[in-house]
This record gives structure tokens, C-alpha cells and sequence, in this order.
């Protein structure tokens, strides 16, 4: 299994790979004599939890990468059975299945692609495509670290597993994540908080890693403590295969969801992670089930403390994560915290 690396590494590697993308988008010259001819973006919105982007338009193939439930992506073609749908995620071009999505704009002006080679795409200014996901903006004054929680060893414990190694052999400290896009709700946010959108590994209980959008809202708070409030949604959900059988009907344990993230994403597996007692706590006036936590011991990493919670929205999760730096700052800093969390709007599905 590969290492669950901390949001630190993430937000680090969040920079470097900024760096990429930009160059990557930066526009072509058109010929002066030349006028780009008009495109018409047709979106595709996605209508399921999660749906895999292909690199072909064959669902036996790996996947590129993941789309969550109401991003929106642009459609350039599509396959002669209409099957699956040719779209942009990113600075990726991947396949996506035409039944996992609801179509923004007249599916007519979709070209079919057919063969082996797609055909080009369209040539348009930058201003007459708006791409999702939103791309990064550059900030300052990056996080230190991860926020990590308590004192009592974590009962789970990681496997360690072969890091990945760039071109030259050196193995990288980077995890493999991809640029996000921004989750479905808004937020009023203190000055000077920043906010970053990623898509990174969860490792589950049972060891096995899935992506999941991550957004990290951060920034200076009074008396000169950083805060952060982590926010993983569109993930996979625990559920209680007892309820399932019995009944048919699904009973998701967001209890299970909250800390199955905290021990595999949030918290790295050399700290000393302690979880207090199940409580009731409340964003944008919804409620859900968490804990405080606390971490320390942590290599390479400060001590933090916070809450989570998590819950379910208009049939998606949602699971956020509070941490305080340093973590003794935690009691005077809590209103502080939650009031950002009141002002969460969560948004409604598209068509309703």
C-alpha cells in the first residue's frame, strides 16, 4: 500500500504541481490575420456520487481520475453509440459514461468521434471556455503543517509501502493527488483565509485508497494562532451491512466515516492520535456526529487539536475537521472556528 501522506505534503505539492498546470494552460498565439471561430461549450454535469474518468471509452481501463456529484466538465465529443462522453478535466482529457451525467446544452452540437483518433478540439479563446474544475490561484503564507489530533495510540495501523520514485530513482515524499474543484456550498470566510481545492488518497480500514476531494480553508486567527478547517466530501460511506441485509435499506455510519478519515488521510500514522467521546456538532445549522481530537508526537509535524463532523446533505457527504496550531490554543479559539462554520450555505443538487 502506498504511505497516506499529510495534508502539509499535499499543500506543498499543491505549489509545484500550480507551477505545471499554468504552463501547461498558458494560451497559444493566434494568427493576426486569423479570428477563432465561435465554440459553444456543452457541460457535462455529473449526476452520481462519483464517476470515473477513462482514459478510453472502455470501463475496463484504469482510471484517469474522478468526478463528484455536480461538477461541471466541457464535452467534446462523443462515441457513435453515445455511450460515453469525450470531456476536459483539468489538463486532462478522459471518457466519461454518458448515463453518469446530465448534459448542459443541446447534445446535438456534440460531434461523434469514431476510430481511434479523436478529432481535434475546437480552437476558442480563453475567455469563451470556462473549464471546471477552477483552477488554482497562487497563495502566500502556506500552512506549516497538518493538522493532527491526540495522545492515545491509534488501533490502526498503517502498513508502510513502497514510496514512489521520479525519473532518477529517488523515491518522492509527494502523494499522488489532482487539482479539485470547489465543493458544493458556500462559506464567508475571516480575511486573509485562503482556501485550497485537491483531490487526494484516503486509505480505508480495510487498506484500501480512494480519491477524495479535499478543500482547505486556513488563515491566521487572534492572539497569533493558525487555524484550518478541512473539508473531505463526495467519499464513500460506511455502512452497516447487518441493516443492509435485514432490511435492504442502507444506514450510513458517518461516525465510522468521520474517523476512518481522520486516521487515513488527515492524521499521519507516526503520531499519537487520541479521539474523546461521540458528540453532536453543527455546521451551517445541520447537524452531525463527531469528536474532539487531539494529536501529538508527530514527526516532522506540530501537535493540533480540533473537532469533526460529519454528515449527510441532499444525498452527499460531507465530513470537516477543525485544527488549532498550536493545539493548547484550541479552547480560546473554538467560537472563533464554529463561526465559520455557521456560515456554510449548503447547496441544493441542480434542478431542484
Amino acid at each position: 500500500m502506498r504511505p497516506v501522506q499529510s495534508p502539509y505534503m499535499i499543500l506543498t505539492a499543491a505549489v509545484i504541481l500550480l507551477a505545471a498546470v499554468l504552463l501547461a494552460a498558458a494560451p497559444a498565439r493566434v494568427d493576426a490575420q486569423g479570428t477563432p471561430t465561435p465554440f459553444t461549450v456543452i457541460e457535462a454535469v455529473v449526476a452520481v456520487e462519483r464517476a470515473i474518468v477513462f482514459p478510453l471509452p472502455d470501463r475496463n481501463t484504469e482510471p484517469l481520475t474522478y468526478l463528484f456529484q455536480r461538477e461541471h466538465v466541457p464535452i467534446f465529443g462523443k462515441t457513435p453509440d453515445g455511450a460515453f462522453l469525450w470531456v476536459r478535466v483539468g489538463d486532462l482529457l478522459g471518457w466519461v459514461l454518458t448515463a453518469q451525467v446530465d448534459i448542459s446544452g443541446d447534445p446535438a452540437l456534440i460531434p461523434v468521434i469514431g476510430g481511434d483518433q479523436p478529432t481535434p478540439i475546437p480552437t476558442a479563446p480563453p475567455a469563451q471556455v470556462v473549464l471546471s474544475p477552477t483552477p488554482f490561484v497562487p497563495v502566500d503564507g502556506l500552512p506549516t503543517r497538518t493538522p493532527l489530533p491526540t495522545r492515545t495510540p491509534a488501533p490502526l495501523v498503517i502498513p508502510e509501502a513502497t514510496p514512489t520514485l521520479l525519473p532518477d530513482g529517488t523515491p518522492s515524499a509527494l502523494p499522488e493527488f489532482l487539482p479539485g474543484s470547489p465543493p458544493p456550498l458556500t462559506i464567508t470566510l475571516p480575511q486573509d483565509w485562503k482556501q485550497l481545492h485537491l483531490l487526494v488518497p484516503v486509505e480505508t480500514f480495510d487498506n484500501k485508497v480512494n480519491s477524495v476531494p479535499l478543500t482547505i480553508y486556513f488563515g491566521p486567527m487572534p492572539g497569533g494562532a493558525n487555524g484550518f478547517i478541512y473539508l473531505y466530501w463526495g467519499f464513500p460511506n460506511v455502512v452497516d451491512l447487518a441493516t443492509v441485509w435485514a432490511t435492504g435499506e442502507y444506514e450510513y455510519n458517518l461516525w465510522a466515516d468521520g474517523n476512518q478519515i481522520l486516521r487515513g488521510s488527515l492524521v499521519g500514522p507516526t503520531c499519537n492520535l487520541g479521539v474523546y467521546n461521540q458528540e453532536l456538532f453543527k455546521v451551517g445549522g445541520q447537524e452531525g456526529v463527531g469528536a474532539f481530537y487531539q494529536a501529538d508526537g508527530c514527526e516532522e509535524e506540530a501537535d493540533t487539536a480540533g473537532w469533526f463532523v460529519a454528515l449527510r446533505i441532499d444525498n452527499g457527504s460531507y465530513a470537516f475537521y477543525t485544527a488549532v496550531e498550536p493545539w493548547d490554543a484550541l479552547s480560546a479559539q473554538r467560537l472563533f472556528l464554529q463561526t465559520i462554520l455557521d456560515t456554510v450555505v449548503f447547496l441544493p443538487p441542480s434542478g431542484q
